[in-house]
């Protein structure tokens, strides 16, 4: 768990150069989070940092095309600034929220529920999205599906602070006895649940070909791949943490092709270094194996992005 900069609410409207003023400075501070500008004229903008880069700009629901957030201020003037730190694995799940035009309504639930939510969803062909809310705390979930099974969550806490991961038993045991919770299903109705498609791909694929590689060779040879994967991340900046047999990605990909390009870099460059060690043939019988084990709208994702395509026979 760490403890980031508390949020920096600004009610009062400020000018477009104090705005500036604020944002560099939290940008210098090395800000991973998200800052929202709600502008005088009627129009709202948010920005997504990580580490002191702004990565993405959202003006209302849309993604600009580029992340030129100074220009924005040029353009629309004063307005009331709110920044708030919060995990990068966070801010993915956070575009989903933004980019669904019709936001589902929060229904109120009893935190014991929380987990029978979770088993349901996690029989769904798609991934699904909880978004829970407590007086003193708010979660995100998201479930993978019925062919992933992955499952992932993300706490903030109002006093400050912020767990990037935490275990679904921790959320419907929370202290709380009450939460409101707003579920999005993830049928691929905008990027950003396209995105977090492939990341689940992308991330269920490393977990399945390094644990079939440390089962033939051991974690002395996984862990040489796992540091030509942090290698390869550093140099094309982005967001990927590796531990044990995971990969995690949490880079804010400017769209769905992006992400796919990167995602296949990466999974082509494990595979190669499997190869030279275990032979082309069990190495693509560990893909096939992962291959098959996706079914449902993942399938036809794996198939259009061509995230292993070089790997075929």
């Amino acid at each position: 768990m760490h403890a980031p900069t508390p949020s920096i609410p600004s009610d009062a409207p400020l000018s477009a150069g104090d705005l500036r003023s604020k944002i560099r400075e939290a940008l210098t501070d090395g800000l991973t989070g998200q800052i929202q500008i709600a502008f005088q004229i009627g129009r709202t903008a948010t920005l997504f940092a990580h580490r002191g880069s702004v990565r993405q700009v959202y003006i209302r629901n849309h993604r600009a095309p580029k992340p030129d957030w100074e220009r924005l201020l040029d353009q629309f003037g004063e307005g009331a600034l709110d920044i708030q730190p919060m995990p990068a694995r966070v801010l993915g799940v956070k575009k989903i929220v933004l980019e669904d035009l019709k936001s589902p309504k929060p229904q109120p639930a009893a935190t014991a529920q929380l987990k029978t939510m979770f088993d349901l969803a996690a029989r769904n062909a798609a991934p699904t999205l909880f978004h829970i809310r407590w007086e003193t705390a708010e979660a995100f979930a998201l479930i993978a599906g019925r062919s992933m099974p992955l499952r992932r969550a993300a706490m903030l806490h109002q006093a400050g602070g912020a767990e990037e991961t935490v275990d679904l038993d921790q959320l419907s045991a929370w202290e709380e006895a009450d939460c409101n919770v707003t579920v999005y299903q993830g049928d691929i109705k905008n990027p950003a649940w396209l995105e977090v498609h492939l990341n689940i791909l992308f991330e269920w694929f490393c977990a399945h070909i390094l644990k079939q590689y440390s089962l033939l060779t051991g974690m002395v040879m996984v862990r040489s791949v796992l540091r030509s994967v942090d290698s390869l991340a550093e140099k094309n900046d982005w967001i990927i943490t590796t531990q044990d047999l995971e990969v995690k990605d949490s880079t804010l990909f400017t769209d769905p092709a992006a992400a796919g390009d990167a995602y296949r870099e990466i999974l082509l460059s494990i595979l190669d270094l499997i190869v030279p060690v275990v032979g082309n043939s069990l190495t693509r019988f560990i893909l096939k194996q992962a291959v098959e084990s996706t079914r449902d709208g993942y399938k036809s994702i794996m198939e259009v992005y061509h995230l292993t395509r070089r790997a075929k026979p």
